[in-house]
């Protein structure tokens, strides 16, 4: 197995995150990107094709026991811990909140790759490297290039959720690439 680098993006602070980053990944590195709405990009491309494991927690994410071990036993390419987002039942399978990108993934799929697939929002007005944007961008260029995500259970707690819990999941989705109209 490959070494793995484990990155940890903030821009505030959430303690039970916090606190469970230090109790099971200890050794994360944790990178204030409050400055820009590119940095998270730029710090992710920094680390991408290193030739190690590279995972991703973002600041809001609680994490548990089993995250580090599922992520250096697991065999596939890439792997996600889902969680919910936005309202309370409706979950995300493909985000970059609690990720881990093989060594090998990161061999198939450059940065360059991921750069040049499509995103506009309000705040980037269609320049590459937007927060917003990137686990999409990663999404359209694993699944181009191949790779199918694990995802594995249990779920990671997101601090970011709102609203009132539903009875039901409902899964996020994305549009076809060639559906997203920019």
């Amino acid at each position: 197995m490959a070494e793995m680098q484990i990155l940890s993006c903030y821009t505030s602070v959430c303690p039970p995150a916090r606190w469970a980053m230090a109790a099971h990944a200890p050794e994360a590195q944790t990178v204030d990107v409050r400055n820009s709405p590119f940095a998270y990009w730029h710090e992710i491309s920094k680390r991408w094709g290193q030739g190690t494991d590279l995972v991703t927690i973002e600041h809001d994410i609680e994490i548990h026991e089993n995250v580090m071990p599922t992520f250096r036993s697991c065999t596939g390419l890439w792997c996600v811990f889902p969680y919910e987002i936005h309202e309370r039942g409706q979950w995300l399978d493909f985000g970059m909140g609690c990720t881990r990108f093989r060594a090998e993934a990161q061999t198939l799929v450059s940065t360059e790759t991921i750069s040049s697939k499509p995103g506009s929002c309000f705040i980037c007005k269609g320049e590459p490297g937007c927060w917003m944007h990137i686990d999409c961008k990663i999404y359209w260029a694993m699944t181009e290039a191949g790779i199918e995500r694990c995802v594995h259970w249990p779920e990671v707690t997101h601090h970011g959720v709102r609203g009132e819990p539903k009875e039901e999941k409902r899964w996020h989705k994305i549009a076809p690439l060639e559906a997203s109209g920019d």
